[in-house]
Formats: C-alpha cells, structure tokens, sequence
C-alpha cells in the first residue's frame, strides 16, 4: 500500500486513519528492540564512562553507516551549510550526554517512559499550553493527563533510596562535571533517580526542538538520511578529545574483550536500526499514527522487560552479551510507574488522535419561511477552546477580581507555603510529627482547592448547555466540604473514644510549636473567611431570608474553623501532658472538638440539602404567600396554578406559576404585575404563563369529570362577580 494521504496542518483523511499493519508491527519490532538496546547500555555504563561509551557507540556506528549510506559523495555542501550541520550535531552530542546522565541515574524503565517521547505528542502538548495552535478541551486533557504523570512518577516512585549526605552521587567516581551535577541534584534534596527525571525531561524538550530545526536543515542538504550520517560523524570528531582523555583518566572497570559484543550490539540497536525502521515506517503511514504506535510501543516494552529482566531465563541470556561482572538490576514496577504509564498511554491517544474534519448538524425544526433549521453545538463547543497558558491567566483574573475567591487564593497560597516549610524542616530534623502535620495540612488544602474552583465556576456565565448558569456549584461545594467534615468528626469521635479508654503515650517534642504556628495560620484564614461570611448575611433587600449567604464560604469558613479548633486542642492537651503528665488531655479534648465541629456543620448541611432538593426558600415562605394572596387583588386575574419557587444559589431564587385571567385582561400587563410582586418578594427570576378563561376551562376539562368542570365552572363565576361587581 502506498502511504496515506496527509493534510497541511498535520491532519489525516479519513483513509489514514487505517494503517497499514505491517508498518505499524514494524514499528512496534523497532521500539521493542530499541528497548533492549536502553537495558543493555544501562548494564554497559556500570563498567564504562558515558563519554567512552557514547564514543565507541557513535565511532561504530558511524563507520558502518559511511559505508552504507556514502553521504560525502552527493552534492558538496556550503560553508553555510557544514557550519548548519556542526550546531545541530554539538546539540545531538549534548542531548544524547544529557540522556546517558539521566539513565544511569534512574535506569531504563523511567528513562523509557520519559525520553522516547514522539515529537507529534510533545509538539501537540507544547502548542497546547503556549496557544501556537488550535487546542480543542479533548487536547487540552491529553496535556493536563502528560503532567500529571509526570508528577505522579516526581512523587510516587520510590524505586532508589534519598541520597547519602557525604556522598550523594551513591558510586564513585573522578570527573568533576559528574560530581557537580551529582551535588546539585543532592542540594535540592530529591534523591538521585528523581534528578535524573529532571534531566530526561530537559533532554526531551530538547531533543524535540533539535529534531524540528533539523526536519528543515534536512532539505537543505539533500535528505534525512545524509544529515544524520553527517551529523553522526561530527559529532564522533567532537567526542574524540573528550574520549581520549577519558580513557587516560577513568580506566575501564572491566575487561576489554567482555566489552565488544554489547557494545556492538547497543550501537546497531540504537544508533543504527531504531532510526533507519522509524524513518521508513513512518514515511507509511500517518505522523499521528506513527506517533501514537511509537508511544505505546516504548511504554509496553518498557514494562515488559521491567517484570522479566531479573527472570532467571533472561538473566542467563542478557550475560552472554553483558560485561563481565556486571549484575543485572531488578527494575521496580512501584505505583507511580503504573500509574505514569497508563496516563501517558491515554495522553497518547488523546494528543495524536485527528481532529474531525466536520461535523453533522442536528434537526430542530423549520424557519418561517419552511426551511430546515440545524445547529451545530458540538463544533461550537469544540471551537471554543483556548491554551492552557490563556485559560491560567483568564483564571487568575477571575480570582483576583472578585472578594470570596481572592482570600480563599491568599490563604491557600499562606496553607501551602506552611506546608512546604514543615515537610522541608520536618524532612531536615527527620520529626515524624512534623511531617504528619504537614501531610494534615496539605490534605486540608483540597477543601481551599475545591472551594476556590467553586468561587471561580459560579461566575461563568450562563450557556446553552447550562442556560442558569453554574451558580449550583457553590451549594454542591459547600454540600461536599460539610460531609467531609462529619466524617473528620466521625473519624476523630471514635478515636477519641479508644483512647479515652486506654491513653497512649504522646511526645510533645516540638508539637507545641508547630501547632502555635498552625494556629496563628489559621487565625489568619478565619479573620479573612469571617469576614466575607458575615459580609454576605442579610443580602436581599427588604426580605429578611438568608439567601445570600454563600454555602460555599460557609464551608470554606467552617474547615478553617475545623483547623483552628484542632490547634487550639492540641496546644491545650500538649499543656497538660507536659506540665502536668494527664495523657487523657488528648482524646478528650478530641472528643469536644469533634462534637463541635458535628454540630456547626449540621446547619450547613440542612441548608444544602434544601437547595439541592428545591425545596421552597427557607425564610420566604409567609413573604412567598403574601404574594400569591397579592395576586388575586390584581386586576384581571381569576386564580393561579402550578406554582413553583426555590433556591438555585446563594443568590439566585427561581420560580413559575400559571395565572388564570379573564377574557378582557391585558397579558402583557399582568406578566409586568405579577412579575413585580414577586420581584419586591427575592424572586430573581420568574416564569409565568397567562392563560384565558376559555382555555383554562377546556385544558381542565381534559382531565376533570363532570362534577369536577360544574364547580370550577361554579368557582370563575364567583371571581369573576368578586372581581367586577
């Protein structure tokens, strides 16, 4: 099969979308073979310098490709264009010292899963997140989905141990450039697999960047292929002086002849065959496809060695072109490489699947003049995107600019920084108490967290998926925080209660402080949250309801109040346990925070409920009734029907109600009436239909016996001399 059919921006028609298989399985074989050539230079560095073994790897290669390709024996290239050339190969050299670094810092499974990014994917994301492209909100997950593993391989992978303090590079060594970088990594305090993350992923970006510039380079010089034997050869020219000096300065940790063959097999694997099957392959199909296989590939070949290069089959075949003396390592499948690479699969497929080229309109009925009428709400809502750079700034503006959600940000940036500050102290005096509280203090920012995108999602505007509005999301916030409180209470209730009856022993060693300094925190968020919480009562005029009173800050405010009580009894109950050894201090002053927080939390979960249920406002029913009764007096109105009221949000009270009015009355004047009583009563917005006399008597014979029409017809017939006589 021919290859498939391309569009400008990187778009496929729908005839790429089905790939050749053989090319796809091509590619698939490659990048599992490229996989087993990452584990073996992983055992291969053990016993070598990277500078030497990137030299003899480059040097080999090199040379087979000269006679392979014969590069020099085209067109003569410019001055211009050698000088071209040189660049891009010092970067290919400083990206590939870049990459060795990182993998013998966190071995081939992460460097895998992190390194061998397809340019489709990291181009897409960074075009995402600068707003160079289109993003559409499916793109823009694949991209929140790539840094969130990323983060979850930062965080959850514990696969190495922190670095020893006098010597954090964990093996020894002789280069000085080796050492620095090994002691920077030591200084930020990460352990040394996690800094070798942080180099994979600046070799990546990179490498990505390098590659682009080089896609054009390329044509300039007469193909991909003549640039990358070219560039190959300069850069083994460059590496010369390097190796020399390091073969006189670091000798080789084993024997020479042990070293031939898994150097000569890494160099082929890497340097050789995973470029010439890519290249080929995904000139056969489709960038995205070719993305997308490559991915998966690398991922899945990745774990699959990591569970089966220890098995006593692989062992036995792996040293028979490993050096001698080099043991083979178990590679950790820890939680956080799970997790990263099923993120990274998904984002995978997220990022390189083709944008439709249009969409179908859906039915709604016929214009005036006998048309058909179609919309086209999935374009509209996919056209509606924006960079993940933009949206963080239009975000941050809204925060800012409104009262309740500027002081949730101010103190979850004071919480956050707390936290930082007893987790740092806390790891450098290795205090389990003050990590603990640490750990207390970031879990408690998830309730900052949710009540801000609360305060932010309230003010979007209204739309035609959600024509109210997104102002519900308060009363749902506030409804979450209070049962996250109940069960804290709960949980806190019948620890209290176990250790009422047998109190443990507690060390009040650095607690006092820390939970003074928690407690000055807190009384921070709670003179900032009562102030916005008292701020909002009494809102709505004339009416006396308290409607306007935001559930969600009420749960924001009630957590903060949560935490404050909590310090206040850890620094009671440290008191006497220190001065006075009463161990059952502890749990019973647990006991009395627990039900105090049980209790302030009830009301704000009695008011959720009522909202979420659309129960009639609390406070407006006796004003509500009074309105209804109003209606009656007004002119031309008989009776009302269906009526409805209740509370969309803190702020917002929606109702309906059918009005029954005599043949004569002007509609147009009792909707302005009645809308007005009800305005003057909180009714923000109000639906009401106007029916005649006529039309209510046949709807409502519809569905009434006779007996039932002979007295509604009996009760008109009074309004109506009530009324008008």
């Amino acid at each position: 099969m021919d290859s498939l059919p391309k569009t400008a921006m990187g778009a496929v028609t729908p005839s790429s979308m089905s790939a050749p298989t053989h090319f796809i399985a091509l590619l698939w074989l490659g990048k599992f073979l490229t996989a087993v050539g990452v584990y073996l230079a992983y055992d291969s560095l053990k016993a070598i310098h990277l500078v030497q073994f990137l030299f003899i790897a480059k040097l080999a290669s090199t040379a087979f490709m000269l006679i392979l390709q014969k590069p020099l024996s085209g067109r003569r290239l410019s001055v211009r264009q050698w000088l071209s050339v040189l660049r891009h190969s010092a970067a290919h050299v400083a990206i590939q010292l870049l990459w060795l670094l990182g993998l013998t810092l966190c071995g081939p499974l992460r460097s895998l899963l992190v390194f061998f990014q397809p340019d489709i994917v990291v181009i897409t994301a960074i075009a995402i997140c600068f707003g160079t492209g289109k993003p559409t909100p499916s793109k823009s997950r694949g991209v929140i989905l790539m840094v969130i593993a990323v983060v979850t391989l930062t965080l959850l992978d514990v696969d190495n141990p922190m670095p020893v303090p006098d010597h954090p590079e964990g093996f020894p060594h002789t280069s000085s450039v080796t050492h620095a970088i090994f002691y920077i990594i030591s200084l930020v305090g990460v352990s040394d697999h996690k800094g070798g993350l942080f180099l994979l992923i600046l070799a990546v970006l990179c490498n990505v960047a390098v590659r682009s510039v080089g896609r054009r380079l390329a044509v300039d010089i007469g193909g991909g292929k003549r640039l990358y034997v070219i560039s190959s050869l300069l850069s083994t020219l460059m590496l010369l002086p390097w190796a020399v000096y390091s073969f006189i300065v670091h000798p080789i940790r084993t024997e020479w002849t042990s070293l031939v063959v898994p150097l000569a097999l890494i160099s082929t694997i890497l340097f050789v065959l995973d470029f010439y099957i890519e290249t080929y392959a995904s000139s056969k199909v489709s960038e995205l496809s070719a993305g997308r296989a490559i991915h998966l590939a690398v991922i899945s070949s990745a774990l699959l060695l990591a569970a089966v290069w220890t098995h006593p089959f692989t062992v036995q075949l792996s040293q028979t072109v490993s050096p001698v003396g080099m043991a083979t390592e178990d590679h950790a499948l820890t939680t956080g490489v799970w997790v990263s690479a099923a993120l990274l699969a998904t984002a995978s497929f997220v990022l390189t699947a083709p944008n439709p080229r249009g969409s179908r309109g859906s039915f709604v009925g016929y214009t005036p003049e006998g048309q058909p009428l179609f919309v086209f709400a999935e374009r509209t809502l996919r056209d509606t995107g924006q960079s993940l750079m933009a949206f963080a700034r239009h975000t941050l503006r809204q925060i800012l600019e409104e009262r309740d959600s500027r002081w949730i940000f101010y103190f979850l940036c004071i919480n956050l920084a707390f936290t930082f500050v007893e987790l740092l102290y806390g790891t450098l005096t290795n205090s389990l108490g003050l990590i603990s509280d640490g750990f207390h203090m970031l879990f408690d920012c998830t309730a900052l967290v949710m009540g801000l995108v609360a305060a932010v999602i309230s003010r979007w505007p209204p739309s035609q998926l959600f024509p109210y509005g997104y102002g519900r999301i308060e009363v749902l916030s506030g409804f979450i925080n209070g049962l996250f409180l109940t069960v804290v209470a709960l949980v806190v209730f019948v620890e209290s209660i176990d250790r009422f009856v047998d109190p443990p022993e507690v060390s009040t060693d650095k607690l006092l402080a820390v939970s003074v300094a928690g407690l000055l925190v807190n009384l921070i968020g709670i003179l900032a949250f009562q102030s916005s919480h008292g701020h909002s009562h009494g809102g709505g005029g004339s009416h006396g309801h308290s409607h306007g009173d935001s559930t969600n800050m009420r749960g924001v405010f009630l957590h903060v109040l949560a935490d404050t009580l909590g310090s206040v009894g850890v620094i009671i109950s440290s008191l006497l346990i220190q001065y006075f050894g009463w161990l059952i201090a502890d749990p019973v002053c647990s006991i009395f925070i627990a039900i105090m927080i049980f209790l302030s939390v009830i009301p704000l979960l009695k008011e959720s409920v009522s909202i979420l249920m659309l129960r009639t406002p609390i406070g407006c029913e006796s004003q509500l009734q009074e309105g209804l009764s109003k209606l009656l007096t007004l002119e031309g109105v008989l009776s009302y029907s269906e009526q409805h009221f209740w509370q969309h949000s803190s702020s917002v009270l929606l109702g309906m109600i059918h009005v029954q009015v005599s043949p004569s009355a002007n509609e147009q004047k009792v909707v302005q009436q009645v809308g007005s009583v009800f305005r003057d009563r909180g009714i923000t917005n109000l639906v009401v239909q106007v029916e005649k006399e006529s039309f209510f008597q046949h709807r409502t014979g519809l569905s009434a016996s006779q007996n039932q029409i002979s007295d509604i017809h009996n009760d008109l017939h009074k309004f109506k001399q009530f009324t008008f006589y």
